[in-house]
């Protein structure tokens, strides 16, 4: 709107001199902000709706689910269609006053705002006296036109945090993800049995070709007893696990073989409202087992997990213990034909899986949030080009009177064009590194908010987030510059002068 109110200086200058006072004026500028304010809400929840409409169908689609529809929560359009309507109002307001406080001739032919005989900063750092006219030229006029040049710059770091931010957070998340999989887990073949069976049992794997060792693992699905509606995992361990490492957030592991402790998932401990320390109680069959949380991990693997020791429950449960699955290390090339070695022969196993089909099976089922995360990516990069261009090319069309005025002291098309190119050249790269500064504390925002929802995601520094950004950038005001300087060249110099 700021680039809007701009534009219509001439106009604001006409209205002063048929005597309209500057509230009028000012009203006039809140009306039409109002009016397209409104119009561009109707469009965007219109382009959202559908955009949101055929990201669930096509999700729908990939997890084979018929009757999935569209649920969209209207206080939250609500609440964003009133943070915008209020950006637009203040964006329209300041400025409108600021040039409704213009006289008419101001307001009509502009003032100068800097000495332009003046050496600035960007003078001395280019070392302008050293270079051609044309690079001269644009330079000087970033410091002729310091709001222009502001302006362009907080709308292009804007939009290029916005997309940084999104590339980073789909990039760290595609990164740390299977990463965590791979440091966490140990074992080569999980076998999973038909019904549960005994330590025996488990003991005479340790038998089979190729296996180096065997280590017996318990599931049961359960609840704890302060919360009976979150889904939780009772997993026990050997104490000293060798098939699994955890990776604490905080506490630590056991501390003594058979202990009543625990270790928790993190994000079921956020969701469970407890901390270390805390005793936590869950029900085992009938029995109703109390443990003290020693530590939270960070364990994609185990995201709904409550992990003791094998050993504790064993002399509970006594000759009813028995383990629902095995884990065992396999020689360095035989994982696949011990595995189909157990599926094909063993009538007590259901089935056994490889380490690599596991974690291709848990990437796949990550990987519709992940979809959803590429959309958002996609989506970023989108509003950052429209605003780095609507941005540019409204600045360019501004600029008609000073490029006619250019061409009548004999400066061609092809050199307006070049000025402009430079001028972005230098503003591009200010906004670049501010707008990855600025991108920083917004990737940590959209990690905090999967985190809600997942496991906790450490930061990591990319360079292709960085050069994709840089690219996007570049192309994208290069590109931008383009329609407006058609425009505004486009036409004859004298139509050009007479209008002015």
């Amino acid at each position: 709107m700021s680039r809007y109110i701009a534009e219509q200086r001439r106009l604001i200058g006409v209205f002063h001199s048929f005597g309209f006072p500057q509230s009028a004026i000012i009203r006039m500028f809140v009306i039409r902000a109002i009016i397209l304010g409104i119009i561009g809400c109707l469009l965007g929840v219109g382009s959202s709706y559908g955009i949101l409409a055929l990201i669930t169908l096509s999700l729908g689609k990939s997890w084979g689910v018929a009757g999935i529809s569209l649920s969209m929560d209207w206080l939250t359009v609500l609440v964003i269609c009133s943070i915008a309507m209020t950006a637009i109002l203040v964006f329209s307001i300041i400025p409108a006053r600021r040039v409704a406080k213009m006289n008419p001739y101001e307001a009509l032919r502009g003032k100068m705002t800097a000495d332009v005989t003046k050496k600035t900063f960007l003078d001395r750092l280019f070392f302008t006296k050293y270079l051609p006219q044309i690079p001269r030229i644009g330079i000087r006029n970033l410091n002729r036109q310091k709001v222009r040049t502001w302006l362009t710059v907080l709308a292009v770091m804007g939009g290029l945090a916005l997309s940084a931010s999104l590339v980073a957070t789909v990039d760290i998340v595609n990164y740390q993800v299977p990463k965590n999989f791979e440091e966490t887990i140990v074992w080569d073949v999980e076998v999973t049995f038909h019904t549960p069976v005994s330590k025996a049992v488990i003991d005479s794997y340790r038998d089979h070709p190729h296996v180096t060792d065997v280590e017996p693992h318990f599931l049961y699905p359960t609840m704890t007893t302060n919360n009976k509606t979150t889904f939780t995992i009772l997993e026990a361990h050997s104490w000293n696990s060798n098939m699994t490492v955890f990776i604490f957030e905080e506490g630590h592991g056991f501390t003594e073989k058979g202990s009543k402790e625990c270790v928790i998932n993190s994000r079921l401990m956020k969701e469970l409202d407890l901390a270390i320390g805390e005793n936590v109680t869950v029900w085992l069959y009938q029995q109703q087992l109390e443990f003290t949380i020693v530590g939270s991990v960070i364990s994609w693997s185990s995201a709904s997990a409550i992990i003791v020791q094998i050993e504790h429950l064993e002399p509970l449960l006594g000759s009813f213990m028995s383990y629902t699955s095995l884990r065992m290390t396999v020689e360095a090339g035989h994982q696949q034909d011990v595995m189909d070695d157990l599926n094909a022969n063993d009538p007590k196993v259901r089935f056994a899986k490889s380490y690599q089909y596991y974690l291709n099976q848990m990437l796949e089922i990550i990987q519709v949030e992940q979809e959803i995360a590429n959309v958002a990516e996609v989506l970023g990069f989108l509003v950052a080009f429209f605003t780095i261009f609507n941005t540019t090319f409204i600045s360019t069309l501004e600029r008609t009177r000073e490029f006619a005025i250019m061409r009548a002291f004999g400066f061609s098309k092809f050199s307006i064009f070049l000025i402009t190119e430079i001028e972005n050249s230098v503003l591009t790269p200010i906004a670049f590194v501010a707008g990855m500064v600025l991108a920083y504390p917004f990737t940590h925002i959209f990690l905090y908010l999967i985190e809600e929802h997942a496991q906790p995601i450490p930061y990591n520094f990319s360079w292709l987030t960085v050069w994709v950004t840089f690219l996007f950038a570049i192309g994208t005001t290069f590109i931008s510059v383009i329609p407006g300087w058609f425009s505004t060249t486009k036409k004859k110099l004298a139509n050009t002068l007479r209008e002015e």
